[in-house]
């Protein structure tokens, strides 16, 4: 059995302010919301058109605690993506799905640690890509890995994937399909955007734009190199017209507005094959102008929202060939990741024995 977690991630705390002196009971009652997280301790660049609409929260380092961020999967919400092993007790509980192996242990609740313990029987609200969705109650944790890679067989004492502290769902309050992500409800409301197309002028411009930026050009030099190596007969300007997508986020409720642009073919970019070569941008808009964000932005992004309420937009993605979710910063560095949940798949019908697909 072969796990799987991506390598670059490292170990950090996430830590709400700090003051000297015992704790009040109010600062005991805020740290029992804190969640060790998996993350990059890289900062987070703020994007600077978008000033937070809620108080700013001092996070050190980069990243979200459970109470504000948690993703779902499948209908269940994901407390903790990188569980420990020695949370569960019992024999793994295995289930075939038309895809791959899913594998459930159940949890011993003394040895979780006591910030997760809290979110037993907690109010969660859920969101989907254009907002809230339904509110629900905590229940029913388990430890739980599944795997799509197509060589999957049960094996005594073990999961198909690493772990995670997977949680249901109860006493559900509208519909939850669609949901990608959660919080505790009693948690400060995040600001959240939706996504429309853009009209042929917005469209235009976005256009005129993405051809100023430097990764458009670097791109375009690549696909040059493609060229003359594959003798493909298609020229870049034919490409780079076909293959450009911009999408509009809106903050529901607000004014703010951003605009994501993709340059690349989606099959060659999620299936490493042809020319796979791709630009994310992300501009703002500010009247008659778009303003560069950045130009290593979120591909094929599901949900971009403020959780923390510190300025920053956050982005959901998918696995490239994988299932499950990334959060990244709207504004990184490249390769910054905020959090992941992510299993190992056969790459989507991409080919081959999904090995490449692992994170």
């Amino acid at each position: 059995m072969v796990h799987a977690r991506m390598g670059f991630l490292v170990g950090a705390s996430l830590v709400f302010g700090a003051c000297p002196g015992a704790p009040t009971q109010a600062q005991e009652e805020k740290a029992a919301v804190v969640v060790e997280e998996k993350v990059v301790a890289q900062e987070v660049v703020p994007v600077k058109d978008v000033p937070p609409s809620t108080p700013q929260v001092e996070v050190k380092p980069a990243g979200l605690a459970a109470a504000r961020f948690m993703f779902v999967f499948r209908g269940e919400v994901a407390l903790e993506p990188a569980a420990e092993e020695a949370w569960g007790t019992g024999k793994v509980k295995f289930k075939k799905t038309r895809e791959g192996l899913e594998g459930r242990r159940d949890v011993d609740m003394a040895k979780l640690p006591e910030a997760i313990k809290q979110l037993d029987g907690a109010a969660v609200t859920l969101y989907g890509a254009r907002g809230e969705v339904c509110e629900a109650i905590i229940k029913g944790m388990t430890i739980y890995g599944v795997s799509e890679r197509g060589d999957e067989e049960e094996s005594e004492g073990e999961l198909p994937s690493m772990p995670v502290l997977m949680a249901g769902l109860a006493d559900k309050k509208g519909p939850c399909a669609g949901a990608l992500w959660a919080r505790r409800s009693d948690a400060p409301a995040p600001v959240v955007y939706a996504a429309k197309k853009v009209d042929a002028a917005m469209l235009a411009r976005v256009r005129a734009a993405t051809e100023k930026l430097t990764a458009y050009a670097a791109m375009a030099t690549a696909y040059g190199e493609y060229v003359r190596d594959t003798g493909d007969k298609l020229t870049w300007d034919k490409f780079a017209a076909k293959q450009l997508r911009a999408e509009l986020w809106s903050e529901v409720g607000g004014a703010r507005e951003l605009v994501v642009v993709q340059v690349g073919d989606p099959e060659s970019v999620r299936c490493e094959a042809n020319f796979s070569e791709s630009l994310a941008a992300v501009f703002a808009i500010e009247g008659q102008e778009l303003r560069v964000v950045t130009e290593s932005g979120p591909w094929q992004p599901t949900a971009l929202f403020d959780a923390d309420g510190d300025g920053a937009v956050e982005v959901l993605v998918t696995p490239p060939g994988g299932i499950g979710g990334i959060l990244m910063a709207a504004a990184r560095k490249e390769g910054e990741v905020l959090k992941e949940l992510r299993f190992p798949s056969e790459g989507l019908g991409c080919g081959g024995d999904g090995m490449d697909d692992e994170p």
